[in-house]
């Protein structure tokens, strides 16, 4: 569910973050998948603030003000145990169908059934301290979100996106809200690192100082019977993620999905890709 990242909504994650080993009494095998940008988070806002130069900071400040200046005012919020929060988990389901509509994803996140256990381990996780979501809005209009996810002294964004109005991109809200997340974190002091899970997008790499090896694992009880279904198993996998790695083989398989679109109704298949996190079967990162 949450790929990686294990609590009570995931107690057995699928994936790993670097190299495993088998465990004792199990038939395992590991893929290497995407590699999941991380960010050691500085210990104060002024080693923070060295990270970038003076004209990042002031570019950020300036569309904030630019924003407020011609739409009104612009709030960040970090909600977990808070009243609000179902109503604004509903937003986010909103805001990630109109972001997708038209991409051909997968993820439970475009309907409102397939985001009900998200929205359910978000309420739960956060009432624990082990899940927030940060909001950014403005006049009861949702412009961006990071749902996000807590273990022990790293912190997880899992799953991000911005309004795909064109007319708000000129004052980069997704940049602003990551931005205020960090700076947050840092005052908070809680968390030493920042996993910005799968997927080698720009504005991760932005604020990543290291890209660290994610591994899909294959993993049955090491009984002669399940040998069979094991290596099955494994060379299915195998396959998928030589698959989901082939860019010129996924963007003939888009092109040719597209011309059938383009001349008669089709149904929307599955194509995972590394631009959407190819983790959106887990309704992961997006940028």
């Amino acid at each position: 569910m949450f790929l990686y990242v294990e609590n009570r909504f995931n107690p057995r994650p699928t994936y790993i973050v670097g190299a495993g080993s088998p465990r004792p009494g199990r038939w395992e095998h590991f893929i290497r998948t995407l590699d999941a940008p991380t960010m050691t988070l500085p210990p104060t806002l002024e080693a923070l603030r060295a990270l970038k130069r003076k004209k990042f900071w002031y570019n950020i400040e300036r569309q904030k003000r630019l924003f407020e200046a011609e739409k009104g005012p612009l709030r960040i919020e970090t909600l977990r145990d808070d009243p609000r929060l179902p109503d604004f988990l509903d937003q986010v389901q909103a805001l990630f169908s109109a972001r997708w509509h038209n991409r051909l994803i997968r993820s439970p996140w475009r309907s409102q059934a397939g985001f009900l256990p998200y929205k359910t381990a978000m309420i739960e996780l956060a009432k624990t301290g082990e899940a927030e979501l940060i909001v950014l809005h403005s006049a009861g209009r949702l412009l961006s979100y990071a749902y996000c996810l807590i273990a022990d002294d790293r912190y997880f964004f899992f799953q991000h996106c911005a309004d795909p109005d064109p007319a708000l991109r000129r004052y980069s809200l997704g940049k602003i809200l990551v931005v205020e997340m960090i700076r947050n974190l840092v005052v908070a002091g809680g968390c030493r690192t920042l996993d910005f899970m799968i997927g080698l997008t720009d504005y991760k790499l932005d604020w990543a100082d290291r890209v660290e090896p994610t591994y899909y694992r294959v993993s049955l009880a090491r009984r002669l019977r399940n040998l069979p279904a094991f290596l099955l198993w494994a060379t299915a996998a195998q396959s998928w993620f030589a698959l989901s790695r082939n860019e010129k083989l996924k963007r003939s398989v888009r092109h040719v999905v597209e011309r059938l679109r383009a001349v008669a109704p089709v149904r929307r298949r599955a194509l995972a890709s590394d631009s959407t996190d190819a983790s959106l079967q887990e309704g992961a990162t997006i940028p």
